[in-house]
């Protein structure tokens, strides 16, 4: 009776410790953009308003850069949720027709993507799409975007 006792307080203080570690988690990665060096004629926006239309249609799901997004353990199927983005913006640059967005996906298990296009009014095209994991990644990538 003893040894159940103490595994189930044991077993209980495990999972509480474990929800405290996730709920100390950042909601979403924080990427310091500034620190990407890019050159100052590149413009830089965090408003899903300043992104043409064109690109967002190209990214169906996007969300503002503090909405929550859809979990990567949720069932996409689900009715109740239909109304939350998959993907949450980080972060959009332009110069002239190209743009470069960086966004997030999957919440829990974050995944930041960048995708390149290249805007002709009234149209868009995707150039490239790749992942990064780290934030000098990001930077690399809008570095060989908006070259000096």
């Amino acid at each position: 009776m003893y040894l159940r006792s103490m595994t189930s307080i044991t077993f209980s203080v495990m999972i509480a410790g474990s929800l405290v570690w996730i709920g100390a988690l950042p909601a979403q990665a924080g990427t310091d953009f500034s620190q990407c060096g890019l050159p100052k004629r590149v413009i830089m926006t965090k408003n899903l308003a300043d992104i043409p239309s064109p690109v967002l249609a190209l990214l169906p799901g996007l969300g503002a850069a503090h909405d929550t997004i859809l979990s990567d353990a949720a069932d996409p199927s689900d009715p109740i949720n239909d109304n939350i983005p998959t993907a949450r913006l980080a972060g959009a640059f332009a110069e002239g027709a190209r743009w470069a967005v960086v966004y997030e996906t999957g919440d829990f298990a974050n995944t930041r993507m960048v995708a390149l296009f290249s805007v002709t009014r009234p149209e868009a095209s995707l150039i490239g799409q790749q992942a990064a994991r780290q934030d000098i990644e990001i930077c690399a990538i809008l570095k060989a975007a908006f070259p000096s």
